[in-house]
């Protein structure tokens, strides 16, 4: 039962074999592939599958928001390996700053899939994103040149204009940093931990784009004396590096200066559309609810982009004629126990479940370790166990079954009808007390320890008694003003 190395076998299913033979088909065009009949999570495996025998990336394309975190965790377990998501901002007014990680993170990815388009040195990679985050426009990689600090061993630059920058770009300074968007100014030292940064080690003669590190910059007066990242648990530093390019997080750019997602992907990708129709549909949605739409790309026009890669779309209903290879996977609903009822029909569930896998071959996924033991412990009270029944670790967002292959995928959470919320977090910027009341501009949020949060109105002069002080104005609901003295 627990053989951790068994797996679905897409390989010996007709339509998946139909599709990687269009896909890879020699032709004038490349390929557009259709395909319904799909349930559950089977999609991501089934994109799983292609980056595997094709050894080539894909973009997993999904209608909404959440879709695409759900899909990159089906991603990382069916396939392990290199798998992100391509973050959306979810609204209009997102904060654009140096602490701004879902722009970081935005740039970073488009960064380094413009490094891979120019070198031509492609790796598989499973890349998820959501119809919104393509419709939203990103710099023009050659514009944030002209908007990068570089800093090289021996370079001559003076300590406070490197502070100035950072300072215009919305880095936060701090005593000592440890997130990303901050940096500390220690006499001739200056720790710089940016969002977004390109670094050249020692032993590397060509730059790499990485995660997030900090950097220890080194003065000798006015010359850079040594470039180090930094250990964030000691503050010391780590290895030596001869150059960084520190890119401003957040570009000032004007509408041509920016450009759609897909024209920065290498020729080689297949783009995976899920459930096309409904992304269409979001896609304009999400367009006609913003007061401005300008530079953003309407679905239209992330269609006819995607024209110059493969493509194949995967829908659980049928989208047309040319919609001719259905996949045939079914759901696993009749395993599934509904939340919050009592679990009167426990033994019966389970006992239809090691019925069933007497005639198919089922994995039972599980999140944990703890999960996979009390399975074990609660199906043995049933009897004896089929070898076809095999526990898997990972949490996968919705079992189904291949009915062409005998096979079912069910998921410890739907099957013991436990709810799994699974949200992306965000890092919340500190913040500090006022020092200064000419720091405060007005229209600026502040709390008073007694009355909460308002709005600063500004400074007025008022008459105390026989002489005369200045006070904060600060505004309420219904306009209520009160009067703070300095």
């Amino acid at each position: 039962m627990d053989k951790h190395n068994a797996t679905i076998c897409l390989e010996q299913d007709a339509a998946v074999r139909t599709i990687l033979e269009r896909l890879t088909a020699k032709s004038d065009r490349p390929p557009a592939v259709k395909a319904d009949g799909t349930w559950g999570s089977y999609a991501p495996l089934l994109a799983a599958h292609l980056c595997h025998t094709l050894n080539r990336p894909i973009l997993y394309i999904s209608p909404h928001i959440d879709d695409a975190d759900n899909v990159a965790d089906d991603l990382q377990v069916f396939a392990g390996g290199f798998v992100t998501t391509f973050p959306v901002w979810e609204s209009e007014n997102e904060p654009s700053d140096a602490t701004d990680e879902i722009g970081a993170q935005r740039l970073r990815l488009a960064m380094w899939l413009d490094t891979m388009r120019r070198t031509g040195r492609t790796e598989p990679f499973l890349l998820s994103a959501c119809i919104q985050a393509l419709n939203q426009p990103i710099p023009r990689v050659e514009m944030l040149g002209q908007q990068t600090l570089e800093l090289a061993l021996g370079q001559t630059i003076e300590p406070e204009r490197v502070a100035a920058w950072l300072n215009d770009q919305g880095f936060e300074r701090t005593d000592s940093v440890d997130m990303p968007g901050q940096y500390a100014h220690r006499g001739g030292i200056i720790d710089i931990f940016s969002p977004v940064a390109a670094s050249t080690d020692d032993d590397l003669d060509t730059p790499k784009l990485t995660e997030p590190e900090p950097v220890r910059v080194e003065f000798f007066g006015d010359q850079i004396e040594s470039l180090r990242i930094i250990d964030l648990d000691t503050q010391r530093s780590a290895r030596n590096i001869r150059q960084v390019a520190v890119v401003a997080p957040r570009p000032r750019l004007e509408p041509e200066g920016t450009e759609l997602l897909l024209n920065l992907l290498p020729s080689d990708i297949i783009l995976f559309f899920e459930e096309p129709v409904e992304a269409a549909e979001v896609s304009d949605v999400f367009l006609n609810r913003l007061d401005d739409p300008r530079g953003l790309y309407p679905f239209s026009a992330i269609y006819k982009t995607a024209d110059q890669f493969a493509r194949l779309e995967v829908s659980r209903f049928s989208t047309g004629a040319d919609c001719d290879i259905h996949l045939g996977v079914t759901s696993a609903q009749q395993f599934e126990h509904k939340a919050g009822a009592v679990w009167k029909d426990r033994h019966a569930l389970l006992d239809e479940l090691l019925t069933f896998a007497q005639g198919h071959t089922v994995l039972l996924y599980c999140e944990n370790q703890a999960e996979m033991q009390r399975v074990r412990e609660i199906l043995r009270e049933h009897g004896n166990l089929p070898d076809t029944l095999h526990l898997k670790r990972g949490f996968i967002r919705q079992g189904f079954i291949i009915t062409s292959l005998n096979t079912a995928l069910i998921t410890h959470h739907e099957l013991f009808g436990q709810v799994s919320v699974r949200r992306r977090v965000r890092r919340i910027s500190s913040v500090s007390p006022v020092d200064n009341v000419l720091d405060l501009q007005r229209g600026d949020y502040v709390v008073h320890i007694t009355h909460g949060i308002g709005k600063f109105i500004g400074m007025k002069t008022m008459d105390k008694g026989d002489s005369k002080a200045e006070y904060l104005t600060l505004e309420y609901a219904d306009k209520i003003q009160i009067h703070v003295p300095v």
